[in-house]
C-alpha cells in the first residue's frame, strides 16, 4: 500500500510539473512549427541547420511526416536555415532545395536555404530525388510548400546586392520590403563598403521590429565603433594568449597574410609562403606574419599544428574579426597578402592564391629590404 501511494505521488508530481511547464506563458504557442508530410521519404532523421551548418534541431521521420519546434526565445530572428535527411536503413542523405525567381543563363536557380518564418512552414507533397552520388541526392518537394513572408521575399529576391550597391536602389528595395530580415542580413554582409551615413540612411528604411533586432543593434554599434578600428592602435593574440601588434616598426618591409583555417585556397598557399620564409626569414629588415580570421580558436590552433608555419601567427580575436576590412583597409576576400613599409604605408596587395605571382613577390621583397 505504501509503495502504491509513493508511486501515485510521483505520478501526480510528474503530471503537475510537466503540466505547468506546458502551460507556462503559452510557450508552445510561441513555437514556430516547421513540418509536413513528404510522400516517398523513407523513415530516418531530418536535420535542421543554420547558415554555418550548426545544428538547430532534428526529428525522426515516419511515413514521411516530420515536425520541428523552434522557440522564439532561442531564435528571436528568422535566420537562414537548411534541411537534410538521413535514411535509417542505408544512410542515404537527401539535401533539400527550393525554387527561386532567379535565373542564370536563362536556367532557373534553386536554393537550399529558407528562413525560420514566424508563421511557421508547411511542406506537403512527393519527394523528387536527383542523385549525384550513390547515397547522396539533391531533393525537392513536388507539391505545396507554404513559406512565410520572410522566406517568400528571400526566394523572390533578384536584386544583386553584391553588384549594385547604389544607396537609392537599396533604399527603394527595403522601403518596399521593410520587414525583410533577408535584406537586413544582406546589408550586414556589405556594411564594410558603405559609409556611416549610407548605412544609417538605409537602416531607417526598415520597420520597427527589424530595427529592434539584435542584428540591427549590432550594426549600429559597428557604425559607432569602426572609426576606432585601425591597425596601428590594435593588438592581436598569439597561440599562447599574448598580445602583439601586427607590424614591426624596425622592419623595412612587413608581409601580412590574411587567412583562416576553413579557407581552402589559404591552406594551398602555405607551401608558397614557406618558400618565401625560407629565403627571407633570417633578414632583419623583413618580417612576416599570418593573421587568422578564424572565429573558433581551437580550429585555428589545430591548423597551426598541422601546417607548422615558423613565422609569427596571430588571431583577430573577439569582435575585432567583424572589423578586419577596416583594420587592414581592404574590401577583398581571403587569402590576401599585404606589404607595408617601415612607416606602415601599404605598398602592395595581392588577392587570392596564385602561383604565378610568386616570382613577383620574391622580387618585391628583395627590392625593399636592401
Amino acid at each position: 500500500m505504501k509503495v502504491f501511494q509513493l508511486l501515485l505521488r510521483i505520478c501526480i508530481c510528474f503530471i503537475l510539473f510537466y503540466g505547468l511547464q506546458g502551460c507556462d506563458s503559452g510557450q508552445r504557442s510561441r513555437d514556430r512549427i516547421i513540418g509536413g508530410t513528404i510522400q516517398g521519404l523513407p523513415d530516418g532523421i531530418m536535420y535542421l541547420q543554420d547558415y554555418s551548418f550548426s545544428k538547430i534541431d532534428s526529428c525522426f521521420t515516419t511515413d514521411g511526416k516530420f515536425e520541428f519546434h523552434i522557440t522564439s526565445d532561442k531564435f528571436p530572428e528568422p535566420v537562414y536555415a537548411k534541411m537534410f535527411h538521413i535514411t535509417g536503413k542505408d544512410s542515404t542523405m537527401r539535401f533539400f532545395n527550393f525554387p527561386t525567381k532567379r535565373k542564370i543563363n536563362g536556367y532557373p536557380v534553386t536554393q537550399d536555404l529558407f528562413m525560420l518564418d514566424q508563421e511557421g512552414i508547411t511542406m506537403i507533397g512527393k519527394i523528387k530525388d536527383s542523385f549525384f552520388d550513390r547515397r547522396k541526392a539533391s531533393s525537392s518537394i513536388d507539391g505545396v510548400v507554404k513559406f512565410g513572408k520572410q522566406t517568400n521575399t528571400f526566394l523572390a529576391d533578384t536584386f544583386n546586392f553584391y553588384g549594385r550597391l547604389k544607396v537609392k536602389d537599396i533604399e527603394k528595395l527595403i522601403l518596399e520590403n521593410p520587414y525583410s530580415y533577408h535584406f537586413l542580413y544582406s546589408l550586414e554582409k556589405n556594411k564594410h563598403i558603405l559609409s556611416d551615413a549610407q548605412l544609417l540612411s538605409i537602416l531607417k528604411c526598415f520597420d520597427e521590429d527589424v530595427l529592434a533586432s539584435n542584428t540591427a543593434s549590432e550594426m549600429k554599434n559597428y557604425i559607432t565603433s569602426r572609426s576606432r578600428m585601425r591597425l596601428h592602435n590594435n593588438t592581436f593574440t598569439d597561440s599562447t594568449g599574448k598580445q602583439h601588434t601586427v607590424l614591426e616598426q624596425k622592419a623595412k618591409l612587413n608581409m601580412v597574410i590574411l587567412w583562416a583555417s576553413w579557407c581552402g585556397p589559404c591552406r594551398k598557399e602555405i607551401p608558397q609562403l614557406k618558400a618565401i620564409y625560407n629565403r627571407f626569414g633570417d633578414n632583419q629588415n623583413f618580417k612576416m606574419v599570418s593573421v587568422s580570421l578564424d572565429r573558433e580558436n581551437l580550429k585555428w590552433r589545430k591548423a597551426l599544428e598541422t601546417e607548422n608555419m615558423p613565422w609569427k601567427q596571430l588571431l583577430v580575436d573577439g569582435n575585432k574579426v567583424d572589423y578586419y576590412k577596416e583594420l587592414f583597409n581592404i574590401n577583398s576576400s581571403i587569402p590576401t597578402t599585404l606589404f607595408y613599409d617601415a612607416n606602415g604605408r601599404l605598398l602592395k596587395k595581392y588577392i587570392g592564391y596564385n602561383t604565378e605571382t610568386n616570382t613577383e613577390i620574391m622580387n618585391l621583397i628583395a627590392a625593399n629590404i636592401k
